[in-house]
């Protein structure tokens, strides 16, 4: 990367001068000039670049010139939203940033600080067509809502989760964003109503899809099988019959043998289900799924 390249003082002189030439031409700098989305766009791949390594980006740079480039970030992508227009490379390079600086803790407060849950859910929304946004937006908010149950319901009551849904549906041949999409699904189940909410809107179905077309993908397996054992506990029984997701988690198991991390979760489902229901347990004994247990 770049910053291997540079000294410190060197770094810390392009951060400076990167923040002040995307200020100028941002549009919302009252001493600058009108919204130049070329060069904004250049300014945010810099920062992205900057932050490839993020915590050695942030151990030279400092916390104060990180607080700039974060706020200004979050700035731009809400301008692009509020008034500039839709710029894909911006909330692609911005949610670069983003996603890189979740992984330092005390960027990741800053990140919350300055309005990212709402930045990355309403860019993600106006980016629906965008896999590598999409990609990305569901990433940030996995590493955002893993910290405290209070950041994953503020998630959820900023629409995260019809976001990561929606995802599911058009990118359902994205394995990228489907992995992501599981993800984050499995960490924003946090309580009853969240999980209510995720079935009503057909998680269950989605969940089971996404397992069918990535069956080759252990993680896509691992998290859809993370999020399906939370939702197990408050679906319909009525659902889990109509659907195919037994036969799923199946060919989930059948087809990662040697991968105990897709074993252990799909068995532990498959008890739930069989402890709620005569007919579902009946139904799985049908199945197979435990001829090789």
């Amino acid at each position: 990367g770049m910053k291997w390249e540079l000294r410190p003082e060197e770094l810390r002189e392009l951060t400076v001068c990167t923040v002040e030439t995307v200020k100028m031409n941002s549009g919302i700098s009252s001493s600058g000039r009108s919204f130049r989305g070329d060069v904004v766009t250049s300014g945010m791949a810099v920062f992205a670049d900057i932050f490839a390594e993020p915590v050695h980006a942030v151990r030279v740079l400092g916390m104060q010139k990180v607080e700039r480039v974060i706020e200004l970030v979050l700035s731009l992508i809400y301008a692009c939203l509020d008034k500039f227009g839709n710029h894909p490379f911006i909330f692609s390079f911005g949610f670069s940033v983003l996603q890189r600086l979740c992984n330092v803790n005390d960027c990741h407060n800053l990140i919350l600080r300055f309005g990212g849950i709402v930045a990355v859910i309403d860019g993600m929304t106006a980016n629906g067509g965008n896999a590598n946004i999409q990609e990305k937006g569901c990433n940030i908010l996995r590493r955002l809502a893993a910290y405290h149950l209070e950041i994953k319901l503020t998630i959820v009551e900023s629409d995260g989760v019809d976001a990561v849904l929606n995802n599911m549906m058009t990118h359902s041949a994205n394995e990228a964003v489907i992995r992501e999409a599981c993800s984050a699904l499995s960490v924003l189940c946090v309580d009853k109503q969240t999980r209510t909410f995720i079935i009503q809107q057909g998680g269950v179905l989605l969940l089971e899809n996404a397992m069918e077309i990535h069956i080759g993908s252990n993680l896509i397996q691992e998290n859809a099988l993370d999020a399906l054992c939370l939702l197990s506990s408050d679906a319909d029984s009525e659902i889990l019959l109509t659907s195919n997701i037994i036969t799923s988690i199946k060919d989930s198991l059948d087809n990662h043998i040697e991968e105990s991390n897709v074993q252990r979760r799909g068995l532990s489902i498959l008890r739930n289900f069989s402890l709620r229901d005569e007919k579902i347990k009946s139904s799985i004994e049908s199945s197979g799924c435990l001829d090789n247990c």
